[in-house]
């Protein structure tokens, strides 16, 4: 039942994510796709898998399931706004050609599944300062310079 209840969840933001971008609402689109990435980041930090390992083992395979089943989820959401994370997310994830579609999102990946070596840092941290020094400057800018 829990993960029929993660693969409905996971079709419901598909969906959400899906009917923004066809009505060209692409503000919206991310914003529910990065929705369910906190959600993602939430889950994890709730259930902890790190703590106490040894005494979790079931427990922290279906955490661990369920976070893959969602990077996948999240590899497929993300590719229409960042297309060379999501492909190195598949990537990294293993996922053949059929398996980076809409109608994959909330399917899990194959038991025994090999994940690859994840190189470099997905993302620089910006602090805020520098956000907002690069808006300004953005801002300062002449339309034609854009």
């Amino acid at each position: 039942l829990h993960r029929l209840i993660r693969r409905q969840r996971q079709m419901c933001i598909r969906d959400r994510v899906e009917k923004h971008l066809s009505g060209f609402r692409i503000q919206r689109a991310l914003v529910a796709a990065m929705d369910f990435v906190r959600e993602c980041n939430s889950y994890l930090n709730r259930r902890e898998p790190w703590k106490e390992p040894e005494r979790r083992k079931e427990e922290i395979s279906c955490i661990m399931s369920t976070l893959l089943t969602a990077l996948k989820g999240i590899a497929i959401l993300l590719s229409p706004f960042i297309p060379d994370f999501s492909r190195r997310l598949a990537e990294h994830l293993s996922l053949r050609e059929g398996e980076v579609s809409w109608d994959e999102i909330g399917k899990g990946l194959d038991p025994g599944r090999k994940l690859r070596e994840w190189e470099g840092i997905p993302f620089n941290k910006v602090s805020s300062k520098e956000l907002m020094r690069k808006l300004e400057e953005i801002r300062s800018r002449k339309p034609e310079e854009l």
